[in-house]
């Protein structure tokens, strides 16, 4: 039984989270294949003055969607891990005005869980396990 187990189920907790995190961030990254949604950022970058503000949305949609991917599988978690924190950084100071107590607190929670996994790596489950277990 996992209560009597040996093995730290911390490990275990930890890549559930990243998975769920994962997930979580394919949905918001998701954004990238619908054009109209995508459009909708632009004039809010412009007002922002950010340089490129269209190829800037989908540089941020495209870093959620592969760095989700990438902690869905375990794989490239630290440098998954790296970008999303720029792009999470980005949203929270620039678009998000530095409020992590209110309005820019869920991109603000995102940095805080890419930086967790940067610092965890993939904890020993992932793609690389489930690879080296069959072959």
């Amino acid at each position: 039984m996992w209560l009597n187990s040996s093995e730290p189920l911390s490990m275990k907790g930890v890549a559930a989270v990243r998975i769920v995190v994962g997930l979580l961030l394919i949905v918001h990254g998701s954004q990238l294949f619908n054009s109209e949604e995508m459009l909708s950022y632009q004039p809010w970058l412009t007002d922002l003055n950010v340089p490129l503000p269209l190829f800037s949305a989908y540089v941020g949609k495209g870093v959620e969607f592969i760095g989700g991917l990438c902690f869905i599988l375990g794989i490239w978690i630290r440098a998954a891990s790296v970008f999303l924190m720029a792009t999470f950084v980005f949203i929270t100071v620039v678009m998000g005005g530095s409020k992590i107590f209110t309005d820019g607190q869920h991109p603000f929670l995102f940095f805080l869980f890419s930086l967790l996994f940067f610092f965890v790596g993939d904890s020993g489950y992932g793609v690389k396990r489930l690879w080296s277990q069959w072959y």
